[in-house]
């Protein structure tokens, strides 16, 4: 199972998370909210700081940049792309330019996602 974890209280998120929607055709995508009860199942903590990404997949778990990437190269041709550029970028720029933006993600977007059995409590 591939499971999207994301800050469910940020809009930026859900709009991240409706893209994902969009181009995953196939419907193998899953979400859960860092707070939630699927994201401590997984990982047996209380909760996420829900300052991070996280993308598990077969066992493995992405963060940040290297998550976006992962997530990226699952869906159709066009993310394919963008994923495989930023992967020329090194990872700690990547990861720089990914925690400004997180730091600032509750002020950019305003959105309320439809869900779907997708979605993960």
């Amino acid at each position: 199972m591939m499971i999207i974890f994301y800050d469910g209280d940020c809009g930026l998120c859900q709009r991240s998370i409706q893209i994902v929607m969009k181009y995953d055709q196939n419907k193998i995508m899953h979400f859960a909210p860092l707070n939630g009860e699927t994201f401590r199942k997984f990982f047996g903590q209380k909760d996420s700081e829900l300052k991070t990404l996280l993308f598990l997949r077969e066992q493995k778990v992405y963060e940040r940049s290297q998550a976006i990437i992962e997530i990226g190269k699952l869906l159709g041709a066009q993310l394919r792309i963008a994923a495989y550029l930023l992967m020329t970028i090194p990872r700690p720029i990547r990861d720089y330019f990914y925690s400004q933006i997180s730091s600032r993600r509750k002020s950019i977007a305003c959105v309320t996602l439809k869900r779907d059995e997708r979605f993960l409590p």
